[in-house]
């Protein structure tokens, strides 16, 4: 499917399975404004949001269904649809109401523990509900049943290796999914997506338990003797030192900076719904392309300005921001070095390949500089208690650790074979 441009996407929308539907703005109710219809939806869009924490703003197809039209209050452009704010932002909503409740029951309010607890809660649920994790596992269960038509013969290429118990294929319960109009909670929606969504449940599981024996055992080597940063998590500590009360919401120059980046951000968005604006070019606005051999095989070069990639560059390492950009020019000088040597090899100059070995380099260099510690691990995971005091602060004994990564290991296999993998 094609996707419309930018002014004709303020004609259209989208459902979430992917027909169109018309903007109210433009046929619908001609004489409503935009606001108007948001404030109409407002509870349900609302109740929505807080049963999805979720990276991206998804409303559900029913509700989508029953106003028929597509929120798109937030979207800036074609690649940014519902986009919802992250889980700093809320953390900052959180972190306001914090200070108002000091200033009436200062015994009530939430202390600097439990804000970041809350943080982490909502980067956890929003890494499961977010892109690529189980935004697109629920279609991938049930898509490849819904879209099958004679035309593409779906049925007969691949149905039959898709086990019973990991899909959804009826299509009466599919077609609430899809359509709306209907609740969730019906005895015979339940009993449908029941054995699929445990099944997949199970595997997550698994592979959260997995991930959390991982981090039990390099933990130590990676925060106490390595001491590496974590540039993300600088803005959230910040905010919520005590409480919000003492931490970066105070500093003028930060509300100087937060005040600049949403000031684009605001303009931009009503520049979108109201033309009439002039719009800041921010986001994919400076091309660089060349005319000439071997130079146009570099093909284009965009230039962007985002404010929080900005803010994220002052605090990250300055080997690994340099990193990011230099590479980038690498990738592109490998096209111009095989445009001027006449090399026409399928796939050149093989970015998914180098990718892939930069991966395993990374990993190798990791157990290489851990070895000392691995070598611990072992030593007291399997008796020598030597080093009892390395798993005081762990959530688990490393034996535990290691255990679960083999039990974890296993039953993935055992997953995977079920699928047919």
């Amino acid at each position: 499917m094609t996707l419309p441009t930018h002014s004709q996407h303020k004609q259209i929308g989208y459902y979430l399975d992917g027909q169109s539907c018309i903007n109210p703005l433009s046929a619908t109710q001609p004489h409503l404004t935009y606001l108007q219809y948001c404030l109409q939806s407002a509870p349900e869009l609302l109740d929505t949001m807080m049963l999805l924490p979720d990276g991206k703003y998804f409303t559900s197809s029913q509700l989508l269904t029953k106003h028929h039209y597509c929120f798109d209050l937030f979207c800036l452009s074609e690649q940014q649809q519902y986009q919802l704010p992250k889980r700093v932002f809320s953390l900052f909503v959180i972190v306001v109401l914090n200070l108002i409740i000091r200033q009436f029951a200062r015994d009530a309010a939430l202390s600097y523990g439990e804000l970041l607890t809350i943080y982490i809660m909502m980067a956890v649920g929003i890494s499961l509900c977010g892109c690529d994790v189980v935004q697109t596992l629920v279609h991938i269960i049930v898509s490849p049943f819904w879209f099958a038509t004679p035309e593409n013969e779906w049925a007969e290429l691949f149905h039959r290796y898709l086990p019973k118990y990991f899909t959804l294929s009826d299509k009466t319960v599919l077609r609430g999914f899809f359509k709306g109009g209907t609740s969730f909670w019906e005895g015979e929606y339940i009993k449908a997506w029941l054995p699929p969504t445990m099944v997949w449940i199970g595997f997550i599981l698994v592979l959260l338990f997995m991930m959390l024996c991982i981090n039990t055992i390099l933990r130590k080597q990676w925060i106490e003797r390595e001491r590496l940063t974590y540039p993300i998590v600088r803005l959230p500590q910040e905010m919520s030192k005590g409480g919000g009360a003492t931490g970066i919401l105070r500093n003028k120059a930060m509300w100087i900076g937060f005040n600049l980046a949403a000031a684009i951000n605001l303009i931009n968005g009503v520049s979108f719904l109201y033309p009439a604006i002039p719009y800041i070019p921010v986001k994919h606005q400076w091309v660089f392309r060349f005319t000439e051999k071997p130079w146009n095989a570099v093909g284009w070069m965009l230039v962007s300005f985002y404010p929080f990639v900005l803010g994220i560059g002052f605090l990250m390492p300055l080997d690994l921001s340099f990193s990011c950009w230099f590479f980038y020019l690498v990738w592109k000088a490998e096209l111009v070095i095989g445009s001027a040597t006449g090399l026409r090899l399928p796939g050149y100059p093989f970015s998914s390949e180098q990718a892939t070995g930069v991966w395993i380099g990374i990993f190798a260099f990791t157990i290489w500089v851990s070895r000392h510690h691995l070598k611990r691990v072992f030593a007291t995971a399997f008796g020598k208690r030597l080093q009892n005091k390395d798993e005081e602060k762990e959530p688990m004994s490393y034996r535990m650790a290691l255990l679960g990564i083999a039990v974890g290991m296993c039953l993935l296999m055992v997953f995977c074979n079920q699928m047919g993998m």
